[in-house]
């Protein structure tokens, strides 16, 4: 018995450290109320209601101090848990700005150069994050990259509703079948803008799967009848 026990510890131990990390992974939702019954509590970041063009290190965190040509961004405007960035140019800046469809402020930059996405890190790996967005900011569609603790990223391009106003807010969520995203970049493909994100959400974790809560529960057995 205490063989057979050992036998499905290491078993445990084999399927737990192998789980998670598959790129391409990745359940896709487009209205918030799937996405939260889905993934359970959540942050979200509505970004202040305010305007700051040309934050100059390009990078929005919680810790972020600093006044752009227009307006100043202090610790607290941003919640902790994630830094948003992007590369800066001459002429290409982080902004918090408001209006174009979006309720208070929304995240974006301007002039639609190329190569110029948004990276999101997370502090700590995250099993789902999601945003609002619209065609007057994005484009008509945007390029995604999620990148995980291990294996290759999940890349694909995005299409938004083009039959909708302009201003219509729409949403994309997107979670993993483990606690493994790291980082996001989002590039939209419109004229004026590289992107432009709103609400931006990050949640912790899918529940271990049956099998695993299965094999798990074997184990504690087998260890018990092992030492009876």
């Amino acid at each position: 018995m205490k063989r057979l026990a050992t036998g499905l510890f290491a078993l445990g131990l084999i399927c737990l450290g192998t789980a998670p990390a598959r790129a391409g992974s990745i359940s896709k939702f487009f209205d918030r109320a799937s996405f939260n019954a889905a993934v359970g509590p959540a942050t979200v970041e509505p970004f202040p209601a305010k305007t700051v063009i040309g934050i100059g290190s390009g990078i929005l965190n919680e810790f972020t101090n600093e006044s752009g040509v227009v307006g100043s961004i202090v610790p607290g405007d941003i919640q902790p848990g994630v830094t948003y960035s992007t590369p800066v140019t001459s002429s290409f800046f982080l902004n918090i700005d408001e209006g174009l469809g979006f309720t208070g402020g929304f995240l974006d930059s301007a002039n639609n150069e190329p190569d110029q996405p948004l990276s999101v890190s997370f502090n700590a790996a995250t099993g789902a994050f999601a945003f609002d967005t619209n065609t007057n900011v994005m484009g008509p569609s945007f390029d995604l990259q999620i990148n995980f603790s291990s294996g290759g990223p999940f890349v694909q391009n995005v299409a938004l509703n083009t039959s909708v106003p302009i201003s219509t807010l729409q949403f994309f969520g997107f979670e993993s079948d483990a606690v493994d995203i790291t980082s996001v970049q989002i590039e939209g493909t419109g004229a004026g803008f590289n992107f432009g994100v709103d609400n931006f959400t990050f949640a912790a974790v899918p529940e271990p799967p049956v099998s695993t809560l299965a094999l798990l529960g074997l184990v504690s057995l087998a260890w018990r009848r092992s030492d009876r």
